[in-house]
């Protein structure tokens, strides 16, 4: 027996009521209520129609006796939202007009960045960024990335804060290659997550990789007490250093022949065994974990008994 379906004067569905939290990525859609146009126990399903801006939609279908749908965790963006009721017959029967609801875009699920590094040549070293997240998708996806380095002072050595170097890198790209930056040097990097509505950022700090020392100690005015000759030098200036300073290593000759090659990690040399006329050549470098730099000039004099030597 055909059953009698009451439509009177229902011409299109009143639209759902819509709740949604501030800030928030869930939304309750309630069901209007038509019991004065339509027989309840003649609507078998409600089906609400939910469509982001990328055309995707999504179909939720609930018993004619539910009431409400809860969306929770939906994706920052626009969307369109309507929805349209099933009779017992399996008819598709009226539908509401269309609204718009605005989900904001809700902060990665996780978002990291790892910082490598490796040396290139001396007093050179580069790092590689490399960075991964989640939960930035459809109208929140990342559209560009920018990412800067900057060089920070640790330890009171002689230069300063540098300047933010700044780089544009596509939405597509997760990693990012630095190349000649000061070796043995710290550096804050900076990652920005830019998109539609939002930058997200997240900063580390890297030591970069130590090479040898690009530059040689400077030598002081040698000293004669008795038979022995003292020399001394400084230390490398910080810009030249590229790593911690391990060790010293000196070459003495004496009348044109070599005498010793001598490792020691103070900045003096103690020499004995000098004779009047006894000629010398005295030179000295610098090493840290990753090598030894250059010499120094090439310290020449005459042993002649007095108090403080000539030099040449």
């Amino acid at each position: 027996m055909a059953v009698a379906i009451s439509t009177c004067h229902l011409e299109r569905l009143p639209p759902p009521a819509l709740v949604q939290e501030p800030n928030s990525n869930d939304l309750t859609v309630t069901l209007p209520d038509i019991s004065s146009n339509v027989t309840a126990g003649n609507i078998s399903e409600w089906v609400i129609v939910l469509r982001d801006e990328q055309g995707m939609q999504f179909n939720i279908t609930k018993q004619g006796n539910e009431r409400s749908h809860d969306f929770q965790g939906l994706p920052g963006g626009n969307y369109t939202i309507y929805m349209y009721i099933i009779y017992i017959t399996g008819e598709h029967g009226h539908s509401s007009d269309q609204q718009e609801v605005t989900i904001p875009c809700a902060e990665p699920k996780s978002l990291d960045l790892s910082l490598t590094t490796s040396s290139l040549k001396a007093g050179i070293a580069r790092v590689v960024a490399r960075w991964t997240y989640s939960g930035l998708d459809g109208a929140c996806r990342v559209l560009s990335h920018n990412i800067t380095f900057q060089r920070i002072v640790r330890d009171g050595c002689d230069y300063q804060t540098g300047e933010v170097d700044s780089f544009a890198v596509d939405g597509e790209t997760y990693e990012f290659p630095k190349r000649r930056l000061a070796a043995y040097s710290e550096y804050r990097v900076t990652l920005h997550l830019i998109t539609k509505e939002a930058v997200y950022n997240i900063s580390r700090e890297i030591r970069t990789e130590s090479t040898a020392p690009t530059g040689p100690p400077s030598l002081e005015d040698e000293i004669k007490r008795g038979r022995v000759v003292i020399f001394k030098w400084s230390q490398l200036p910080c810009g030249s250093r590229h790593g911690d300073i391990t060790k010293y290593k000196y070459f003495l000759y004496k009348n044109g022949i070599l005498q010793s090659v001598t490792e020691t990690d103070l900045q003096r040399a103690r020499e004995r065994g000098f004779r009047t006329n006894d000629s010398y050549q005295f030179k000295v470098k610098a090493c840290n974990q990753a090598g030894c730099g250059p010499f120094s000039e090439t310290r020449s004099g005459i042993f002649d008994n007095s108090h403080t030597l000539p030099t040449a």
